[in-house]
């Protein structure tokens, strides 16, 4: 048996350089903090602890703060730590870092973000969806000029055609990569693209089983680690050099020079805290190890490779160390073991279920060109038997053909006449309708302008009255303008202007509001059921309206010993039209609904519901509800 049904994966390092902001990080951490809470799931915890403080600092009001460059720096640390394992603390880092650049208009935050999304899924073993991203990432780069951050995406972008064994696209995206850091002048983006292309250089060769490729991978190898081992300051850098040159002498069965070059490459993984280049140090050292006879050491340090890939989350790994197991107890004819770790290694490959299409494309070429074959052969037979009856059939058609066509000629003629006036007609409507609906846009768009700067004039006058009842009446006017606005600005977004998209409407209208009364999300309980598309301006002022007299109404006096406030608004659409707006608090008396001698707002919302021939009702218990219910016959224009 067999368990290497694709190459070895080279050690993949492709994390931004925060190394140097990561290591004090974590001193000062563990200096408060307990060893245990860096293990496991506590990693997550702390993460998840940075999205809240995060969070906490957004919902400050009315002046928007500017994140603090030290919780970013933060979160690329993490990122830097988290960034090969397939750790949820990773997703956590890179939406949070997307969050912070898309809120500061910091496109390098983004990017830094969608990379370290896509190492995430790329450990996952999402590769569409890793590739999605990196893509993404690339886009935003270019077009921002990001050119330092160019060479990594596509070192990620070729890794992610290595793992689907696509190493012609994997090397032209290191080739892309290696030029911008030449360009860049970049010397640790150079070293480390001259990694990438000696990884996929040294796959491909195991993968074609060709040994000028792998030959040339160490020359690549060797090349890449004189610059790395050039100065201090790149000895980060070495450890894939280290292993990849361990494994490709153990490979050779140098097992020496694999020693020498594995314990390297393990001394800076663990100073670095490298635990995937671990995985690939202790996997070279273990075989080497065995194969040399000391046969318990080489088991210890592959065992040791298998829990740290488990601890990871990195499945890959798992099947490729299960496998070295393998073989190394099918060596020593321990086959219990060797069957077990051979099995882990089929399951774990069988889960991950990795596509070879293409392999099949060929043969389904050849099946389809022959079946086409076939129906050429079948079809000349039935074209032979109907060969002679056609001869027959055109003779004695080609008369009334002759006398057909005179006919014919006649009334093409006339019905060209008639297409070209009527292609011209059509035309001139069609101009027009356009127009019209141009114009209709112009003026919603003036109207909606117009009406903001009415409720501008609102607010600055607001500003300078001193009564809080004059204050309170001009707020509500504003907030009625407000409502007619949205009207409007919906009027002009949509190809239909006469029609509103009451799902957009409600949900702006109703945020309006709470921002004006200086609500918060988080501290409210806002529910929307809203299934009714579109409505005709005609319905949709009238019912905006009483919505927003309702909810205004609701925020003004309901709330006000309400610890948790909850208001849901229904817009369903049956036989008519049905609307409900319930709150959690007090409740209205049947008194001030029925004879609101003080409320102009309640008197507003009956008034609103007879000119849509509608029916309202209130009903009070643990809060109050509004209930409107509108016939068919105001609708006939709704979509």
């Amino acid at each position: 048996m067999n368990c290497r049904n694709r190459p070895n994966k080279s050690v993949n390092l492709n994390c931004p350089d925060y190394a140097i902001l990561m290591q004090p990080m974590l001193s000062l951490y563990r200096s408060f903090i307990p060893p245990l809470f860096f293990r496991g799931n506590a990693r997550l915890l702390f993460a998840a602890f940075l999205l809240c403080m995060m969070s906490c600092r957004q919902a400050a009001p009315l002046t928007p703060q500017k994140k603090d460059s030290s919780d970013t720096d933060s979160l690329k640390a993490l990122g830097a730590y988290y960034c090969n394992s397939g750790n949820d603390s990773l997703d956590i880092v890179a939406k949070l870092l997307i969050q912070a650049g898309t809120e500061q208009g910091n496109d390098e935050l983004v990017v830094d973000g969608k990379v370290l999304q896509a190492n995430y899924e790329w450990m996952r073993v999402n590769y569409p969806a890793a590739t999605a991203i990196i893509l993404e990432a690339l886009d935003i780069a270019q077009q921002a000029e990001l050119d330092a951050k160019v060479p990594r995406i596509y070192a990620t972008l070729g890794n992610l055609h290595k793992e689907n064994e696509n190493y012609p696209m994997a090397l032209e995206a290191a080739e892309k990569g290696l030029i911008q850091a030449q360009r860049n002048r970049d010397t640790a983006a150079i070293i480390y693209l001259t990694l990438v292309r000696a990884m996929f250089t040294h796959s491909y060769g195991m993968l074609k089983k060709n040994d000028s490729l792998r030959d040339a991978s160490l020359r690549l190898h060797e090349e890449g680690l004189r610059l790395a081992e050039a100065s201090p300051q790149y000895e980060r850098n070495r450890i894939a050099y280290y292993d990849n040159i361990s494994q490709y002498y153990k490979i050779n069965k140098d097992y020496e020079k694999a020693l020498h070059y594995g314990h390297k490459g393990a001394a800076l993984a663990e100073k670095y805290e490298q635990r995937r280049s671990l995985t690939f140090a202790y996997n070279w050292l273990g075989e080497s190890y065995f194969y040399m006879g000391e046969r318990e050491k080489g088991i210890r340090y592959l065992r040791d490779a298998l829990k740290i890939a488990g601890e990871l989350k990195s499945p890959y790994r798992e099947a490729e160390i299960n496998c070295s197991l393998y073989e190394c107890f099918q060596a020593a004819g321990d086959h219990r073991q060797a069957l077990m770790h051979y099995s882990r290694n089929v399951a774990i490959r069988d889960s991950l279920q990795v596509l070879t299409n293409h392999r099949h494309i060929g043969q389904l070429h050849i099946e389809y060109e022959s079946g086409k074959k076939d129906e050429q052969i079948a079809s000349l037979g039935i074209l032979s038997r109907e060969k002679t009856k056609r001869t027959y059939l055109v003779l004695s058609g080609l008369a009334i053909f002759v006398v057909l066509s005179v006919i014919l000629y006649i009334l093409y003629r006339a019905n060209l006449r008639r297409n070209r006036q009527l292609t011209e007609s059509n035309r001139k409507i069609n101009e027009q309708s356009q127009q019209l609906q141009t114009l209709m846009k112009e003026l919603h768009h003036r109207v909606k302008n117009n009406l903001q700067i009415v409720s501008s004039l609102l607010e600055l006058q607001s500003s300078h009255l001193k009564d809080d009842d004059a204050r309170q009446a001009i707020r509500i006017g504003k907030q009625r303008i407000e409502a007619m606005s949205l009207i409007h600005r919906s009027l002009y977004r949509e190809d239909q202007p006469n029609m509103v998209n009451m799902q957009e409407y409600v949900t702006d209208l109703t945020e309006s509001i709470m921002q004006t009364f200086g609500i918060e999300k988080e501290a409210f309980d806002l529910q929307l059921n809203i299934d009714t598309l579109s409505l005709d301006v005609d319905v949709a002022l009238p019912l905006g309206l009483i919505i927003n007299e309702w909810v205004t109404n609701a925020f003004k006096h309901a709330y006000r010993h309400t610890a948790h406030p909850l208001l849901s608004i229904s817009l369903k659409q049956g036989a008519g039209l049905h609307l409900e707006i319930s709150d959690n608090g007090p409740g209205m008396t049947r008194e001030n609904w029925e004879q609101p001698t003080g409320s102009f707002g309640i008197r507003l919302v009956k008034v609103l519901s007879k000119q849509l021939k509608g029916r309202c009702e209130m009903a009070s218990g643990s809060g109050t509800t509004l209930i409107l219910q509108i016939p068919p016959e105001p609708l006939k224009k709704t979509v």
